[in-house]
């Protein structure tokens, strides 16, 4: 009774896999020896592999950049991870006649990984003047300005105070992106006192003239031209200007005038302020308008 129900639940053929599968246990057995053998020796070619790799062809390079790390100073670090203020080098006022002045100030931004945009306004003995809009690229030393002002020309308790400062992160791509675009030159500046100029006998008027040269592949629609002129160290005159579509590779010729007599010009400073981050500055590519000759047409 009890042989024929194991043998109606276990058929010959179950029974022969059976036998086949513990007769080949010991051979199952040397294969997973061998096919571990083979992965460890594969694991262990691609660690030699690696080491080989670093120490032979990429080492150099890396302890370079440790190199370079371990030089960085805190105040490397700290220029990384946030922006340090825009630095005021200098404010003033210049009087242009005896009915009004120009208000001035040197800024720096001293950080080489970030800009700004912001709105200005200068304060004259504590009362705000209208605020202005502006920016700074990384490392930029520019003027800011607020001119003709009605009135004399104050002899201190001139201020700048920044609004709405934004500061934005510049990449390695940024840093490419701005000496592409930002490559203006000045040529043939002449200054030409209110003597020599000629221009009116009643009210003094000085006057510059120099050459822009657009060395970018790049049309603008307007280009601001703040421009200082020193005595020395000293500012004795400052004015902007701006000049509209200019295009890649244009040379023009331009002028600069103060209603002020203005003596000795030792030095000037004429930085294009355009901020390229802005879209809007760039003028549409056109395409040429060509006759289409096929067809006889």
């Amino acid at each position: 009774m009890g042989d024929e129900l194991f043998s109606s639940q276990i058929s010959e053929k179950e029974l022969r896999r059976s036998y086949w599968f513990i007769t080949h246990i010991p051979t199952f057995k040397r294969v997973g020896f061998f096919l571990l053998i083979g992965v460890d020796v594969l694991l262990w070619l691609i660690a030699i592999g690696t080491l080989l790799n670093f120490y032979a062809i990429q080492y150099s390079g890396y302890k370079n950049i440790f190199r370079g790390y371990s030089q960085l100073t805190s105040k490397d670090l700290g220029a990384i991870s946030r922006a340090q203020d825009i630095q005021v080098r200098q404010i003033g006022s210049l009087a242009n006649n005896s009915t009004s002045h120009d208000l001035y100030a040197e800024v720096t931004n001293p950080n080489s990984l970030w800009r700004a945009e912001f709105t200005y306004t200068f304060l004259v003995n504590g009362g705000e003047l209208r605020e202005q809009r502006g920016f700074i690229m990384p490392g930029e030393s520019k003027f800011l300005m607020l001119l003709s002002l009605d009135g004399d020309a104050p002899r201190s308790g001139v201020e700048l105070r920044f609004k709405n400062l934004k500061w934005y992160r510049v990449s390695v791509n940024d840093q490419q992106y701005l000496k592409d675009h930002l490559k203006f030159s000045v040529q043939d500046f002449r200054f030409i006192s209110a003597q020599e100029s000629g221009i009116s006998q009643t009210v003094p008027i000085s006057r510059a003239t120099f050459t822009l040269v657009n060395n970018t592949g790049y049309s603008y629609r307007s280009v601001g031209l703040p421009i200082a002129l020193f005595d020395g160290g000293q500012v004795v005159g400052v004015t902007y200007i701006t000049t509209d579509n200019i295009l890649p590779g244009e040379k023009r010729l331009l002028e600069a005038r103060w209603f002020q007599s203005i003596g000795v010009v030792g030095n000037w400073t004429i930085t294009p302020s355009i901020n390229v981050f802005d879209t809007s500055v760039f003028r549409p590519v056109q395409g040429v308008k060509v006759q289409d000759i096929r067809n006889g047409e």
